[in-house]
């Protein structure tokens, strides 16, 4: 199999139906595994497992845009704590990650007279939906 070098650029990041691409500099899906319970045997040696779930988090680093009453920090201050709808297609040729996200207002402002930027990291409600690139 060959190397495929996979880069995030020139893609698209969607928030409630809004482009916002031309401000992160960093944007990723991370998934996390959580478990309740242990493994455990009982005295006939059959065991039972620990159960467990997957959260996925939407994690942007992007420039601060407070000038701007449409940009992603007004965003965030406006629809904190609402479940709005996100699309991030990381490339023209990658696939679509979509779904809802818990926004929560991010950061604003920093080192006077500096090029700032902010992150979020935002609970992705329910599941992710993997949308293959279906071409031109």
């Amino acid at each position: 199999m060959a190397i495929t070098d996979s880069r995030v650029r020139e893609g698209e990041l969607t928030l409630d139906g809004d482009s916002y691409a031309t401000q992160p500099t960093n944007v990723r899906i991370t998934p996390s595994h959580d478990s309740t319970g242990d493994r455990l045997e009982v005295l006939d040696g059959s065991e039972i497992q620990p159960s467990f779930k997957r959260r996925n988090t939407l994690n942007l680093e992007a420039i601060q845009d407070f000038d701007n009453t449409a940009g992603l920090i007004a965003l965030s201050w406006d629809q904190d704590l609402n479940t709005i709808p996100f699309s991030w297609t990381p490339d023209p040729l990658g696939p679509t990650y979509s779904g809802d996200v818990m926004v929560m207002a991010i950061e604003v402002g920093g080192v006077v007279g500096e090029r700032l930027t902010t992150t979020a990291e935002w609970e992705i409600i329910g599941g992710v939906t993997v949308t293959p690139y279906a071409g031109p």
